[in-house]
């Protein structure tokens, strides 16, 4: 009986927010050490339903609203004062994040809904736009990754067309990549060589976090390759576009739609449309199916990047980041069925899904409710392996 008793507690206890937990762990020992197991955050977030926080930063703060709603909750402030701010991923209710403090380089993992961050360690690449990031999780081991894949200054010169060109050029000059990834629980970066050599290689975007691989598109003369890094086994994978598309000259956008990893395509000049592919059974190159087409006028103007971003909570309408050739993008539900938009009443053009969760990031620290800017500069400086970081650069 008592067994049950625990089980129907455990249950009652999952489906409740964090700041309820937050407050029941006072009741007593018991429940502080029920609520604070990583079995009960499992089960807490397995129960959970997605929001969406904005990539762009308001006041230090970050706006989320639901899958189904355009209002507005109360905003999630961040830890301290950071300028040039942006969203690298969230996962399971973390959110990895880039800018500068006190103008030096930095990088922290946050869970908004329970006020706890760590800093990352200092690393060799100290540029706050060198390469592009990717943040995930690894199940086996119940980690949290981030990554940063960096073109090196390895070239050579070569005078054949390198498997990725397809157009003839007498000389072309092929590199490397180099991917630098953080483990939590190690809480230390360590360097993977990419072991492709690529022609006239262009960075863009963060990874996309699907599948428990984190995934760029790695823009390639006349061509364009997915490369896939597998956070279990710290393995990379090139993944095909749709044969359909591989030897057309259009544009491509990385995207996500609920397990599914998804493309679309830009039409030339982006007048005709754009089309949405997903890949059904991930990693079999033959699976990518084509979700929809639509015309680029239900948008209103000509445009130049689309990247999916979630399904609507009944899965009807589309979460579009939608750019135009002129003027500021947008977010925009689009509904397939009926082939009309509704442009998000925001100026944001960037968003992550998110979840609440109790999630630590072990070792971190506690954000008080209110902190003055002066009280946490000098709080930086008592820190010791803090204030080592931030003065290293």
């Amino acid at each position: 009986m008592s067994e049950l008793a625990e089980d129907i507690e455990l249950e009652i206890l999952s489906k409740l927010c964090v700041k309820s937990l937050l407050r029941l762990r006072c009741v007593s020992k018991t429940w502080i050490s029920i609520i604070s197991s990583n079995y009960f955050v499992k089960c807490h977030l397995k129960k959970r339903t997605s929001s969406l926080i904005f990539g762009e930063l308001d006041d230090n703060g970050v706006q989320h609203i639901s899958l189904d709603g355009n209002q507005l909750s109360n905003p999630f402030y961040l830890p301290i004062k950071i300028t040039c701010a942006s969203i690298i991923g969230s996962c399971n209710g973390l959110v990895c994040i880039q800018g500068f403090i006190l103008r030096i380089p930095t990088i922290l993992l946050w869970n908004p809904s329970v006020r706890t961050y760590r800093y990352l360690p200092p690393t060799s690449f100290t540029a706050h736009d060198v390469g592009v990031f990717g943040f995930g999780y690894d199940s086996m081991n119940d980690d949290y990754l981030v990554m940063n894949l960096v073109p090196t200054n390895s070239r050579v010169l070569c005078d054949h067309v390198s498997c990725y060109d397809t157009i003839p050029h007498k000389y072309h000059y092929k590199s490397r990549l180099e991917l630098w990834v953080y483990r939590l629980q190690r809480h230390r970066w360590t360097r993977i060589d990419v072991p492709y050599w690529f022609t006239d290689v262009e960075l863009r975007v963060n990874s996309l976090f699907v599948h428990e691989a984190c995934h760029w598109l790695i823009n390639i003369k006349s061509t364009q390759v997915i490369v896939a890094f597998h956070t279990t086994t710290e393995k990379l994978e090139r993944l095909s576009l749709p044969m359909l598309l591989s030897k057309e000259k259009n544009k491509y956008y990385l995207g996500v739609l609920g397990d599914w990893l998804c493309v679309s395509c830009m039409q030339p000049k982006a007048v005709k449309g754009a089309d949405i592919w997903v890949m059904k059974e991930y990693g079999i190159e033959d699976s990518w199916v084509k979700l929809f087409s639509f015309s680029c006028e239900a948008l209103g103007k000509s445009i130049d990047r689309l990247v999916p971003i979630s399904f609507s909570k009944n899965k009807e309408r589309i979460l579009l980041k939608v750019g135009w050739k002129v003027g500021k993008g947008a977010l925009v539900w689009y509904d397939p069925e009926t082939n009309t938009a509704e442009r998000l009443p925001y100026y944001h053009t960037c968003a992550y899904t998110f979840v609440e969760s109790l999630v630590k990031t072990i070792n971190g620290r506690r954000i008080p409710k209110k902190r003055k800017l002066s009280d946490t500069i000098t709080g930086l400086h008592t820190n010791d392996r803090l204030y080592a970081y931030l003065t290293r650069f």
